[in-house]
């Protein structure tokens, strides 16, 4: 996917306990003949990373994949340090 490609949607999720969900929604978004930017495999995990913004950018819609304690981190981040 080149860099300026438009896209018709970027997927957000919680690496740790949401990929498996991103992957499948992605493959079923895919099958019906849009194009998803999903950083499973061209981002590192951890602190964010703002590399996907122009990504964001590109797409026409956003989703995010919310799963079971997604927000913990960012809750408790007290100093907004993360």
């Amino acid at each position: 996917m080149s860099a300026n490609e438009k896209l018709d949607a970027f997927i957000s999720y919680r690496r740790s306990n949401g990929s498996h969900l991103a992957s499948l929604l992605k493959v079923h978004v895919e099958s019906r003949g849009y194009r998803v930017f999903l950083d499973i495999n061209n981002l590192p995990a951890g602190r964010f990373d703002y590399r996907p913004l122009n990504s964001v950018a590109r797409a026409k819609n956003f989703i995010l994949v919310l799963t079971l304690n997604a927000l913990d981190r960012w809750l408790s981040d007290k100093d907004c340090s993360d």
